[in-house]
């Protein structure tokens, strides 16, 4: 059982234990079975050919058009091999620094969403 706030998730190999527990969670309390799960906290799951699959795409191009960067372009890496930064002398744009964080955030909620602490 994966749980998170009001989301809950059965999963298991044995469907038939599976659904005891489910049964009696329901028992106790008050909720409503939507069936086979689509997806859970921002994950889409597919299931084929025996195989369950997870992506988070659609919340990323969510992510991208938030920020306008659906037209941006990839790159293996950002910056050039050896690349040394300047130190800014200017005063800090809290607008571009809050949008910065944002990002940031956003991306590494994808990036943690698949680990357990």
């Amino acid at each position: 059982m994966i749980t998170y706030v009001d989301d809950i998730l059965f999963i298991g190999p044995n469907k038939s234990f599976i659904a005891s527990k489910k049964a009696m969670f329901m028992e106790l309390w008050e909720c409503r079975d939507l069936g086979d799960c689509k997806e859970f906290l921002r994950m889409r799951i597919e299931r084929r050919d025996g195989k369950i699959y997870l992506d988070q795409t659609i919340y990323l191009q969510k992510v991208l058009q938030r920020f306008g960067m659906t037209n941006a372009c990839s790159a293996a890496t950002p910056l050039p091999a050896g690349y040394k930064p300047l130190e800014n002398t200017e005063p800090a744009d809290s607008n571009l620094r809050s949008k910065f964080q944002s990002v940031i955030g956003s991306l590494l909620y994808i990036h943690n969403a698949g680990h357990t602490p």
